[in-house]
């Protein structure tokens, strides 16, 4: 599927674009008194995208929030994804403190359970979903699928992954629950992370490279990607 790509010096100058973007993808799927699919991401990149798009005034209890990965950590701890957009998309008193999300860390002990209690989750949510955040990290993973070990069983929507860097444990969408949408919308923001994609779009690699090269493939959706000199 062809892309689009526009470049930033900074991440920050390229939020207003990209919350216009998050903008106009949700009110096109919010038509006709629907519910529209958002798949979020974690990490640094996002917090400003999402502080800036929790203030704009949409009908946010239709907008289903969709984990794209998560730390096995408790929400409260600092290095928890759910935990980042409840302080910024959902903060208090913001229009976006009504969306509904889904939690994939939920309040289960034991990682096999908490997966299978995500899997039941997204199983009764509607496919293809709407529209999809996403970062990449500088060795090229996407979400919680990491280069070497991100060919997981796509058989469910949830795996448990390891990451090389802590928090080690991870729950993550595999790479066809990833695909299964409308948009994705691809923030790569320094050097290194552009150098990846471009040689991706250079060599025509697909799925067997780095994980963020399954978004480059022939099963791929639509794409938009903002890329920013500046590292984050």
């Amino acid at each position: 599927m062809p892309y689009t790509q526009f470049e930033f010096d900074t991440l920050q100058d390229a939020v207003p674009e990209i919350v216009d973007l998050l903008v106009s993808n949700l009110n096109s799927a919010l038509v006709g008194e629907k519910t529209a699919s958002f798949v979020i991401s974690g990490g640094n990149s996002p917090r400003e995208i999402y502080r800036c798009l929790g203030k704009i005034d949409l009908p946010w209890e239709r907008v289903l929030l969709i984990p794209s990965d998560e730390r096995w950590v408790d929400i409260g701890d600092s290095n928890s994804n759910e935990g980042m957009v409840r302080s910024t998309l959902m903060a208090p008193k913001c229009p976006g403190e009504k969306a509904q999300l889904i939690s994939l860390r939920g309040s289960e002990d034991d990682l096999e359970l908490t997966v299978e209690s995500a899997n039941s989750s997204l199983s009764k949510i509607s496919r293809p979903y709407d529209v999809s955040l996403l970062g990449m990290g500088e060795d090229g993973h996407i979400a919680s699928l990491f280069p070497d070990e991100f060919k997981y069983d796509n058989s469910n929507h949830v795996v448990a992954t390891r990451s090389p860097k802590p928090p080690t444990l991870r729950l993550s969408m595999t790479s066809d629950e990833i695909l299964s949408c409308r948009h994705i919308i691809l923030i790569a923001s320094g050097s290194r992370k552009i150098g990846i994609l471009d040689k991706i779009s250079a060599s025509g690699a697909d799925s067997d490279s780095v994980p963020v090269s399954m978004l480059f493939g022939s099963r791929a959706p639509q794409m938009t990607i903002f890329s920013c000199r500046a590292p984050t």
